[in-house]
Formats: C-alpha cells, sequence, structure tokens
C-alpha cells in the first residue's frame, strides 16, 4: 500500500506533521509571551508609574510644609528674619506652584487602573488633601502675606499639621498597597510561566519522537530503492546495458527506474548510430586526406581537430615566409592547436561567423604569402553548430602577376609604354598573358609614335609627313585618320591663301563708310549733351525744394512730439493733483479724528480732576496731573482745528488748481491736434515733391542714357574704323603665317614676307566697351567657309 504513495506525499505528510506541532508550541509560546507582557505592563503602568506619581506627590506636600516654615522666618521678630533679601511672596508662590503641580499628578494618577480598595484610599485621600489645602496651606500663606505671623504660627500648629499628618499617612498606605499587589501579580506571572514552560517541554518532547520514528520509517522507504537505481546506474556506466530492471512501485523511485530501463534501451541504439557515424566519418576523412584542395577543420571553441596532406604540404612550402611573421608556426604541427596560432589573421572571419553563423570568403596575408580563405560553419540536421570547415588556396604567384600587371596598366595610362612584365618565373597561363601584355605594349608603342611624328611635323608647319607603318584594326583606323588629316590641312591653307587678298579689299571700303559715320555721331551727342546740362539743373531746383518740404515735416514732426509730451505732462499734473486733494481729505479726517481724542481726553482729565476733590488730601497730586492733562488736551484741540483749518484752506487752493491744470490739458490737447493736422499737410507736400524729382530724375536719367549710347555709337563707329584698318594689316599677316607651311616638296611659296608678330592698330578716340571688338572677328569669320567635307567634320 505504501509503495504506491509518492514520496513527496510522505514528504509533505511528515513536514505537515512537524509544522502543526510547531504552531501549537509557538502558539503556546506566544500565548505565554502574551501574558507575561501584559504583567509586566499592569506593573508598569498600574504599579510603578502611580507609585511613583504618589512618592512625587509626597515629595510636594513636604515641600509646601518647608516652604511654610520658610515663610515663618520672615517674622520681623525673629533676628533671623533679616537675613532674608527676597519677599515673603517667593514661598507663597511656590506653595501654590506645588498645589497645582500635585492635582495635575493627582488627575493622572486617577486615569489609571485601581483595585477597589486603591480606589476607597483614593477618595479619602481627595478629602483629606482637599482640607489640608484649603484649611492649611492657603489659609495660612494668606496669613504670612498679610503679615499676621502670630496668628499664621498658631494655625500651622492648630491646623496644618494634623491635616498634613492625615493626608500624608494615607500616601504612605497607598505606596504599601501599590507594592502588594504588585508582589501578587508578579506571583501569577511566575505560576503563568511554570505551566506554559512544562507543557512546551511535554509537547517538544513528543514531537521529537514523532519525528524521529516516522523519518526513520521514511528513510528506509527511499533509501532501499535509490540503493538498487544506483546499482543499476554503475553497471550502465560499466557498459554493460542487458539489465533487467523490475518496477514495482508507483512513486517518483519507481518513475526513475522505469525512466532507467527507458534510457537503456536508448541508449543500446544510441551506441549502434554512434558507430555507424563514425565508420561514415572514417570514410569522409579518407577523401579529405586525397584531395587537393588545403582543407582544415576546427571545433566549436576553435581547435584545429584536422588537416589534410594537401594543407600540410602547402604550409610546409610557405613555413619560411610564415615564421618570419609567426615564430615558432608549425605547418605539420597544427592539429590539436587553436586558431590563434595565426594570431589575428582570421580575427574577421572568426567574428562573422560566431555572429551570423554565416560563411567567410577573403584573403589574407601571412609573412609574403596571399591565402584565399573559404570558412563554412558545420551544422547538424538540429541546427547545432559542430565546428568549422576552412579551405585554404595559395594565390602568391597569382597576387604577383597581378601587381606587375596593374602597375603595366597604370603606367600606360599616365602615357609610359616601356614597362614589361617580367615571363621568366612564369609557367602556364600566366606566362602566355605576360607575354601577350608585351606584345600589346610594343605594337601600342610603336603605332603612336608614328602618329606623334607626323602630328610634330605638322606643328612644324609641314604637311607632306605620313604614317607608313602596316596596322590593323584600331591601329589601321587611327593610321588613315592621322594621313587625312594631314592632307586636309595642305588643301585648307591652300583655299586661305586664296581668300586674304579678297578680305583685303573689303577692309578698304569698310573703312571709308565708318570715317563719314563718326563724324555725323559726333555732332548728335554735343546736343545730347547741352540737353542733359540743362535738366540736370531742373532736378536740382526740385531737389532742393524736396529737401526743404522734408525739414519742415521733420520740424512738424518734434513739434507734434514735444506738445504730445506737454499734454502727457498735463494728465501727469491732473493725476498729481488729484491725489494731493485726496491726500489732503484724508489728513483732515485723520485732524477730526485727533481733534475727538482730545476732546474726550479732556472730559476724562475733567472727571478725573472730580474724582481728586472727592478724595481730598489724598487726592491733590491726582488733581494736579489731572488739570496739566486736561490743559494739554485743549491745546491739542485748538493744534488740530488750525490744522484742519490750513488743510481745508489747502484743499480749495488745490482743487482750484486741480481745475486750471485740467483746462491747461485739453488746451494742449487742442494744440497737439492742430499741429498734426499741419504734420499730414507737410508730409503730403514733401511726398509730391518726392514725385516731382524722382520723375525730373527718370527724364533727365533717360536723357544721360541717350547721350551716353550716342557716345558709344561714335566710339564703336571709330572702333569699326579702326577694325577695319586693322583688318587689311591682320589679313596680309595671316598671309604671312599661312605662307610657313610645307604644301608640297618645293617649300614655301614665293614672293611672301616672313611671318611677324604685328599688332592690332590701336582706335582713336576714347575707349569703346570689349563688346565692340567682337565685330571685326565675326566679320571675317563669315567670309571663311569649311568645305563640307564629312572626314573633315569628323576631325
Amino acid at each position: 500500500m505504501f509503495k504506491n504513495i509518492s514520496v513527496k506525499a510522505r514528504l509533505i505528510f511528515v513536514i505537515a506533521l512537524l509544522s502543526i506541532l510547531l504552531v501549537i508550541i509557538g502558539a503556546m509560546g506566544l500565548t505565554g509571551m502574551q501574558g507575561a507582557n501584559e504583567g509586566l505592563r499592569t506593573v508598569y503602568q498600574d504599579r510603578l508609574i502611580p507609585s511613583q506619581q504618589i512618592a512625587d506627590i509626597n515629595n510636594l506636600m513636604q515641600a509646601n510644609i518647608i516652604e511654610l516654615n520658610l515663610a515663618a522666618m520672615h517674622d520681623p521678630r525673629l533676628e533671623e528674619s533679616r537675613l532674608h533679601d527676597h519677599p515673603i511672596t517667593l514661598h507663597t508662590d511656590e506653595i501654590r506652584r506645588n498645589i497645582a503641580r500635585i492635582s495635575e499628578i493627582w488627575s493622572a494618577y486617577m486615569d489609571t487602573y485601581l483595585t477597589p480598595e486603591e480606589r476607597r484610599l483614593a477618595e479619602r485621600f481627595t478629602e483629606l488633601r482637599a482640607q489640608f489645602v484649603r484649611e492649611g496651606l492657603v489659609a495660612t500663606s494668606n496669613l504670612y502675606e498679610a503679615g499676621e505671623f502670630a496668628e499664621a504660627n498658631m494655625r500651622m500648629v492648630e491646623v496644618t499639621n494634623p491635616a498634613y499628618d492625615a493626608a500624608v499617612e494615607v500616601v504612605r498606605e497607598l505606596l504599601d498597597l501599590q507594592q502588594e499587589v504588585g508582589r501578587s501579580e508578579f506571583q501569577q506571572a511566575v505560576e503563568a510561566y511554570n505551566g506554559t514552560r512544562n507543557l512546551t517541554v511535554i509537547l517538544i518532547a513528543a514531537g521529537v519522537l514523532i519525528a524521529t520514528v516516522i523519518g526513520f520509517l521514511l528513510i528506509r522507504a527511499i533509501v532501499g530503492p535509490l540503493n538498487r537505481a544506483v546499482g543499476y546506474f554503475n553497471r550502465i556506466a560499466e557498459g554493460k546495458l542487458d539489465n533487467e530492471i523490475q518496477v514495482t512501485r508507483h512513486d517518483e523511485i519507481g518513475k526513475v527506474l522505469s525512466n532507467l530501463a527507458d534510457m537503456q534501451s536508448k541508449l543500446n541504439a544510441d551506441i549502434t548510430e554512434t558507430r555507424r557515424v563514425a565508420a561514415e566519418n572514417l570514410r569522409i576523412r579518407f577523401a579529405l586526406d586525397n584531395v587537393s584542395s588545403s582543407v582544415l577543420v576546427a571545433d566549436p571553441e576553435t581547435r584545429i581537430i584536422y588537416t589534410n596532406q594537401a594543407l600540410t604540404t602547402m604550409f610546409r612550402r610557405a613555413g619560411d615566409g610564415i615564421r618570419r611573421e609567426l615564430p615558432g608556426f608549425q605547418g605539420d604541427r597544427l592539429e590539436g592547436s587553436r586558431i590563434d596560432v595565426f594570431q589575428d589573421k582570421l580575427g574577421e572571419a572568426r567574428q562573422r561567423m560566431e555572429n551570423s553563423r554565416s560563411g567567410y570568403q577573403g584573403e589574407i596575408v601571412i609573412g609574403g604569402h596571399t591565402f584565399r580563405l573559404i570558412a563554412n560553419p558545420i551544422v547538424n540536421q538540429e541546427g547545432e553548430h559542430l565546428g568549422t570547415v576552412m579551405e585554404w588556396n595559395d594565390r602568391t604567384a597569382e597576387v604577383q602577376v597581378e601587381r606587375q600587371v596593374t602597375a603595366l596598366v597604370e603606367g600606360a595610362v599616365k602615357g609610359d609604354f616601356t614597362r614589361r612584365v617580367a615571363t621568366e618565373e612564369l609557367d602556364g597561363f600566366f606566362k602566355r598573358l605576360g607575354e601577350g601584355v608585351n606584345t600589346l605594349m610594343e605594337k601600342t608603342a610603336t603605332g603612336l609614335g608614328e602618329v606623334a611624328n607626323v602630328l610634330n611635323a605638322v606643328a612644324e608647319g609641314d604637311l607632306t609627313q605620313r604614317v607608313t607603318g602596316e596596322y590593323e584594326g584600331t591601329f589601321g583606323e587611327l593610321k588613315r585618320d592621322t594621313n587625312n588629316t594631314a592632307e586636309r590641312l595642305k588643301e585648307l591653307i591652300g583655299q586661305i591663301q586664296e581668300s586674304v587678298d579678297a578680305i583685303n579689299t573689303a577692309a578698304k571700303e569698310i573703312a571709308s563708310g565708318n570715317t563719314d559715320l563718326s563724324q555725323r555721331t559726333e555732332e548728335q551727342a554735343s546736343s545730347l549733351e547741352e540737353t542733359a546740362s540743362s535738366m540736370e539743373e531742373l532736378t536740382s531746383t526740385v531737389k532742393q525744394n524736396a529737401d526743404n518740404a522734408r525739414q519742415a515735416n521733420q520740424l512738424s514732426d518734434t513739434a507734434q512730439e514735444v506738445a504730445s509730451q506737454g499734454g502727457a505732462k498735463a494728465k501727469e499734473a491732473m493725476e498729481a493733483m488729484k491725489a494731493i486733494t485726496e491726500s489732503s481729505e484724508k489728513i483732515s479726517d485723520i485732524i477730526t479724528v485727533i481733534d475727538g481724542i482730545a476732546f474726550q481726553t479732556n472730559i476724562l482729565a475733567l472727571n478725573a480732576a472730580v474724582e481728586a476733590a472727592r478724595a481730598g488730601e489724598q487726592g491733590r497730586g491726582f488733581a494736579v496731573v489731572a488739570g496739566e492733562v486736561r490743559n494739554l488736551a485743549q491745546r491739542s484741540a485748538s493744534a488740530a482745528k488750525e490744522i484742519k483749518t490750513l488743510i481745508n484752506e489747502s484743499s480749495e487752493t488745490i482743487e482750484s488748481g486741480s481745475q486750471q491744470v485740467m483746462e491747461a490739458g485739453g488746451k494742449m490737447e487742442e494744440i497737439v491736434d492742430q499741429v498734426k493736422r499741419v504734420s499730414d499737410l507737410i508730409a503730403e507736400i514733401a511726398a509730391a515733391s518726392d514725385e516731382q524729382s524722382s520723375g525730373i530724375e527718370q527724364v533727365n536719367s533717360a536723357v544721360t542714357q541717350m547721350d551716353e549710347v550716342t557716345q558709344q555709337n561714335a566710339s564703336l563707329v571709330e572702333e569699326a574704323a579702326a577694325a577695319a584698318e586693322s583688318l587689311e594689316e591682320q589679313s596680309q599677316g595671316l598671309a604671312r603665317a599661312v605662307s610657313v607651311f610645307r604644301v608640297d616638296d618645293a617649300g614655301r611659296q614665293p614672293g611672301l614676307p616672313a611671318p611677324s608678330g604685328g599688332q592690332r592698330a590701336t582706335p582713336r578716340g576714347r575707349a569703346a566697351p570689349a563688346r565692340g571688338s567682337e565685330h571685326p572677328g565675326r566679320s571675317g569669320a563669315k567670309a571663311l567657309e569649311a568645305p563640307e567635307d564629312g572626314e573633315w567634320e569628323s576631325f
């Protein structure tokens, strides 16, 4: 039956049972502690504090008796009374303060818990204390203060001391009662503690016994099956997977045994599969050992677990160069070491593969050797990362060829065709590539050299040179185009020489016509200058009128601003007068109050004089003072009336001045309005003058522009005349310039002068705008027409 109960249920039962016992014991302990706490609270609040209060009352009552005795020593009949340098009220006041303090303490004491016997004694003390205070302390103190020491001493002996003794006796009984009740409550607390202690010990013993018995049974029910399960685990760890595991219970241990049986079966299947995978991996390893690619495999911790023969051979050949950069590198001993042997050379590849689990392709340089690296993660069917496979390829020879070709191309781009690819150490494809590039450079240099010779001869004036080498393709087209260009230039120079004579004749005719036009233009410019002078005088007069109107407008604005400020000041003066009037009224009200006070003081002084007269001889001094006060009050009333009269007159004057200021403010507002109207009219006059001045300036500007245009026309005419003369000279210079070209084997044409750097004629008169010099060029451009030849346009 108990085998089917789970270990969890058994543990819950034991824990619950022990928890119940613990709760019971704790509850009893808390109950006992609460009782003890209540006893201590009662002893402290209801016994200790009241005992202290009763003791304070007793001490204060004794202090009152002592103060009465000290007051009795002030009896002038006694010699020691002269030793007291303080009044007797010092002792009687202290007695009254002690009485008030005793009342406060007694009120607090009565608020505490009182037993019936304690309440009876408290009521008795209240009566005796009241008698002691009323008939003893208060009456005796009053007699001492009145100076009746004999009667006070008699009352103290006959009344005060007996009343004090009776009250103090009750106080002592209350103190004894507090001690007795406290002792009783302590005895009750001790008895309650003993009972709680004995019951707690019994429950603890019973709980320990029950826990021991149940724990023994629980351990025996758990440890035995666990030992059997441990035995099965040990045999499985030893490799024995045919154990007969019997499951005879359904608790947690039974589930462990059942799962152990399932695990044993699964381990059998996994080991079989592992052996199959190992055989397959062995075949893959043999295949990788025989491939030509250099392969390296690393586990997830970047430890190298495999390198094939090709990789070992590659690193052995490149080992010397690599060891110069990575001392201690051994290419044939990489297995078992980490990829860190390459230091930071594989940093980017490792980071990318760790972050993204994706492949990596790139190049790294180690010890002067360039390697092409292809790295890919190894992932199983479940997506688990098992490691990394890397393929290495030594591209050092390829990189050297690439660098030579790159340097050769860069030199060719800059015009240097003397570089060649060193093919002595190359073989295969790279050797054929180098030889082809070298042949290309030789052909290019020869073809461009012949073209340069022809162009150099053209630059020196020799148009008879031609490209004579044999070329194909683009170089053949370049040869044909260069020769055609030289031939076309030869024909063009001939046509230019024929056109020079026609240009000379046209230039002479243009110069003659421009001279006549220049004279007429100068006459028109003189007339426009006189018109412009008259318009400038008219403009000056209108501007002067406009300036006067502006000045008048500014003066008007200033007057308006001053008038506005005067109006504002008048308003401020009106406000100030109004404030002064209000202040005068308030002062008048205050003076009225002072007058009333003086009147009442006079009446009071009169009443005081009457009372002093009734008092007779004893009130004579007070009557004199009352008379003085009455005279002072009469003078105050008289002064208040005079001040009030002056203030009323001042108020009337201020009101009159305020009215005049208000009238002045109105006049100032009318002045401001009139000045504003005058300012508006002057502003309109100034605006009209500005518009008139602007119109005249525009007319004057137009006349001036016409004058400038006429002068520019005259200058252009002079320029045109000079340009025609210069055109004639330049046509002669052009003839001399084209004569330098050699268009046949005979050399230069006979009868033409040598080329010279003749300058263009300087035009007469003032300088013309730059655009005037463009006309001769455009006329000359129209005289020449290029032949409509397709090949020439292509050039």
